[in-house]
């Protein structure tokens, strides 16, 4: 995506070619020929100099484009296979890519069905929507033109491609190949009160019509951000454990971690003392910090009774926002009530109201 935004100096087909490879399992022939002129020679040059390296050995490449510094880092076989990320593999057709993945997408309509239960009618049906076809569009708008698969994503097809005539392997490509959770949804990771507030003209329910709008308005700022600054990226495919052999200590403001400090991952002691050094010193900015993202900090230093005994008074906190349902009813021991979908949805609720401070404060 970076390389997209910095090579391509045209606001509009960058954006627009940033949103689809992005998101879109299919693309336009337009996006398709954006990759081939402007990634693909830097890439392709970068193969040619380093054929006669070692295997195995960290390669790097610095490219200078306008005011910004791009520096990729990959092992050099890695080079390599970046190309496959630029082209549709042989055999990867549009109905194989969109069998492939509806294979997947559509499959488990009770887990589909379950995950509708808390959104507005329109919402369910903007998501059916783009399960099915798997475009990123305003609901409505032709999808005509995206008939080529996306080749970010058609590496991993390319397995059901070559196997499909083996009807004994069929069944395993093709719910393997396709290299997202079925619950993958392009809302995840945006604020959805900012989503939620944008105008989508006419169509005030058009859930991704209105993420198509925000994330256009993001990306253009981005975009002319980065012909406005001078801006330096340095990209490493390796463990962020190892992030500390690559870069210098003592020189960035802010370090976002995201979850790693979650316990199933580094945890916060060895996030702190393997990425803490790389923070400038208090004397230089008192106010460097680390942005942490603790996912499952609450339910790690919990017991099963515990998390038992507060499950209740947080349902009945979720209660007061949502339809009236008897408390005998939740916690009378009555499983066919448990499945009934008001359940359901105070189960996913609950953890909405749960006031996650105390915990860090104990």
């Amino acid at each position: 995506m970076l390389l997209i935004v910095i090579t391509e100096p045209d606001n509009d087909n960058a954006v627009d070619c940033m949103l689809h490879v992005w998101y879109s399992s299919n693309i336009q022939q337009k996006h398709l020929e954006l990759l081939e002129a402007k990634i693909r020679p830097p890439i392709e040059n970068v193969i040619l100099k380093i054929v006669n390296k070692a295997a195995g050995s960290l390669q790097r490449k610095t490219w200078k484009l306008g005011n910004n510094t791009f520096s990729l880092t990959l092992v050099k076989e890695q080079w390599s296979l970046l190309l496959r990320y630029l082209e549709v593999p042989t055999g990867v057709t549009e109905p194989v890519a969109r069998h492939v993945r509806t294979a997947v997408t559509m499959a488990r309509r009770d887990h589909i069905d379950r995950s509708y239960l808390a959104q507005l009618p329109p919402h369910r049906v903007c998501m059916e929507r783009f399960r099915a076809n798997g475009i990123l569009l305003p609901f409505g708008e032709s999808t005509e033109a995206f008939k080529i698969p996306n080749p970010s994503i058609t590496p991993a097809l390319s397995w059901f491609a070559r196997f499909a005539a083996d009807s004994v392997r069929r069944t395993f490509y093709q719910t393997a190949a396709w290299p997202m959770m079925d619950s993958a949804d392009p809302l995840d990771g945006w604020d959805w009160r900012e989503v939620l507030k944008t105008s989508s003209g006419l169509a005030t329910n058009d859930l991704y019509g209105k993420l198509v709008v925000y994330l256009r308005r993001l990306f253009f700022d981005f975009h002319n951000v980065l012909q406005s600054h001078v801006l330096t990226f340095s990209l490493f495919n390796t463990n962020a454990g190892s992030l500390p052999h690559h870069l210098p200590k003592n020189n960035f403001a802010r370090i976002e971690v995201s979850n790693i400090v979650d316990r199933a991952y580094l945890g916060i002691e060895k996030t702190l003392g393997l990425l803490g050094p790389l923070l400038q010193p208090p004397s230089v900015n008192p106010h460097a910090a680390m942005l942490t993202l603790f996912m499952n900090a609450i339910p790690e230093i919990l017991s099963e009774k515990e998390q038992k005994n507060i499950a209740k008074p947080e349902m009945e906190l979720a209660m007061q926002y949502m339809t009236k349902v008897s408390p005998a009813r939740l916690f009378g021991g009555n499983m066919a009530a448990a499945m009934q979908t008001e359940i359901i949805k105070m189960m996913g609720a609950s953890v909405l109201v749960r006031d996650v401070d105390k915990y860090f404060n104990m």
